[in-house]
C-alpha cells in the first residue's frame, strides 16, 4: 500500500487519537487475522508500520499534522442523546392480566423461599455426606426409619353384638316352647315368667348397645384428634389455594412418629381426591414424617374445590384399617 494512502489509525481500525494500549492491543488483534488469511487487505507489514506510527505521534504531537483524520469531526459517530423524530421515548402499554392480590402473591414468597430452603439444605446435606466419605475409612452409620403405627381394634362391639343376637333367639325359643302347653293349667303362669325373663334379657343389651355402637361409629371432625397407637393426628387449618383444598396435619405423640401423606384421601360427593404432594402453600412442610420431634405438623393439599357444600371426608389407610374425619356438610 502507498505510503500517501494508508492511515495508522485506519489499518488497525482505531478512532484517531486511540491511545498508544488501544493500539498494541488492535495490532494483536489485526496481526492474528493477517496471518490466518482472514483480511487479504491487509499484511503484517502495514500492522508494524501502523504501530510505529502511532508510538512516534505518542512521543512527537508534530509528527501526526500530517495524518488525515476519519472521520473529520468524531462525534459523528456517538449515538444522539435524548429523544427526538427518529428517536421517539418509550410508552408504557396497558395493562391485560388483573392484579394479583396480595395474599395470593404472599403465598407464592412464602412457598419460594421454603423450596429454595430446602434446596439448599439438601445440598448441604449431600455435600456434607460426601465429604464425611471421603474423610472417613468407616461407613457411614444406617438410621433405622420406625414402623408406622398401626391401630388395634377391640373386640368389644363384635361380643355385644353376639350377646344381643343370643338374647333374640332366647326369647324365640321360650315363645315356641311356652306356645306349645297351652292345656296344662300351669301354663299362664310359666308363659308370664317366661315373657318377663325374655323381656328382661333383652332390654339390658338394648339399652347398652345403641350407646356402644354410636361412640365407636361417631366420626371426628376439623380439630378433633384420632390416636393411632400413641400417636395423635388432627386436621386442621382448611384454606382454598391454588384451586386446591389444604390441610394442616398436625402429628403429636410420646412414641417415635410417623406419618405419610400419600395414604390420605379427600372423599367428597362420592369422588376420591388423592393428595397433590407437589402442592404447598408454605405454612407447613410437605414431607412424610419419620421420627421428627413432636409435634410435626405438614400440610397436604387436594385438588377440588366446595368441598363445604357436599359430604366431605378424609380417610387416612393404614394395615389395620381406615380412620376417618368428616368435614364438610
Amino acid at each position: 500500500m502507498n505510503d500517501d494512502r494508508r492511515n495508522a489509525y485506519v489499518l488497525l481500525g482505531l478512532p484517531y487519537g486511540a491511545s498508544l494500549s488501544e493500539a498494541k492491543r488492535a495490532f494483536t488483534r489485526r496481526a492474528r487475522e493477517a496471518r490466518w488469511g482472514d483480511r487479504t487487505d491487509t499484511d503484517l507489514s502495514d500492522l508494524e508500520w501502523a504501530l510505529a506510527r502511532i508510538e512516534l505521534e505518542q512521543s512527537e504531537p508534530a509528527a501526526a499534522f500530517g495524518t488525515y483524520r476519519v472521520p473529520a469531526d468524531p462525534g459523528v459517530l456517538r449515538a444522539p442523546a435524548g429523544f427526538g423524530l427518529l428517536a421517539p421515548a418509550p410508552r408504557s402499554a396497558p395493562r391485560r392480566s388483573p392484579v394479583t392480590p396480595d395474599e395470593e402473591r404472599d403465598v407464592v414468597f412464602d412457598a419460594a423461599r421454603l423450596d429454595a430452603a430446602q434446596h439448599l439444605l439438601d445440598r448441604t446435606s449431600a455435600a456434607a455426606g460426601r465429604k464425611l466419605e471421603r474423610i472417613s475409612d468407616v461407613p457411614l452409620p444406617i438410621v433405622s426409619v420406625p414402623v408406622m403405627p398401626v391401630r388395634r381394634r377391640g373386640w368389644a362391639p363384635v361380643i355385644m353384638v353376639g350377646a344381643v343376637a343370643l338374647a333374640v333367639l332366647a326369647v324365640a325359643g321360650i315363645s315356641a316352647l311356652t306356645g306349645s302347653d297351652d292345656d296344662t293349667d300351669e301354663a299362664p303362669a310359666t308363659t308370664a315368667v317366661a315373657v318377663e325373663t325374655s323381656a328382661a334379657a333383652t332390654t339390658e343389651p338394648a339399652t347398652s348397645a345403641p350407646v356402644t355402637t354410636a361412640a365407636f361409629g361417631s366420626e371426628p371432625g376439623l380439630g378433633e384428634p384420632i390416636e393411632v397407637s400413641g400417636i395423635e393426628i388432627t386436621p386442621s387449618d382448611p384454606i382454598d389455594g391454588f384451586g386446591h383444598l389444604c390441610l394442616i396435619f398436625t402429628i403429636d405423640g410420646d412414641v417415635p412418629l410417623g406419618f405419610i401423606r400419600e395414604n390420605v384421601t379427600l372423599i367428597s360427593g362420592g369422588v376420591a381426591y388423592e393428595p397433590a404432594l407437589g402442592v404447598n402453600t408454605g405454612r407447613a412442610l410437605g414431607t412424610d414424617v419419620f421420627g421428627d420431634p413432636a409435634p410435626a405438623q405438614r400440610e397436604i393439599c387436594f385438588p377440588m374445590q366446595g368441598w363445604q357444600d357436599q359430604n366431605t371426608d378424609l380417610v387416612y389407610a393404614t394395615q389395620a384399617g381406615n380412620y376417618r374425619w368428616s368435614i364438610g356438610t
